[in-house]
């Protein structure tokens, strides 16, 4: 967020949302008790895809281009190349670089024509 630009009152609201943040889970045969949560983003809140999308942003700064050749939607990335060749290896800088960062690409999801 701060790399972004946001201001700093605003990145400390952020961490006292997430500081010792507990969730249930409701099911139809009941609901938990409250349980911690650790690591990733509050599910159902309207600041989370925001925060996602900020987050993407930042660690692929260096292999994103002018739209339309790549964009970024909620969790949907587009990339556009000349070639299906380019297109592949455009992917594939994409998927190791958000993989480093331990992001899951779901290889299923893709629309990379004749690949």
């Amino acid at each position: 967020m701060r790399s972004k630009g946001v201001k700093e009152k605003y990145v400390r609201m952020v961490q006292d949302m997430y500081r010792e943040a507990k969730t249930r889970v409701r099911s139809a045969v009941g609901t938990t008790e409250p349980f911690p949560v650790r690591v990733g983003l509050h599910q159902g809140s309207a600041l989370s895809p925001y925060l996602f999308n900020l987050l993407v942003d930042v660690l692929v700064e260096e292999v994103t281009k002018e739209a339309p050749w790549s964009m970024l939607f909620a969790d949907d990335i587009v990339l556009v190349a000349d070639s299906g060749e380019k297109l592949q290896e455009k992917l594939e800088l994409w998927r190791g670089l958000l993989e480093d960062y331990g992001l899951k690409v779901s290889k299923e999801k893709t629309g990379v024509p004749g690949v």
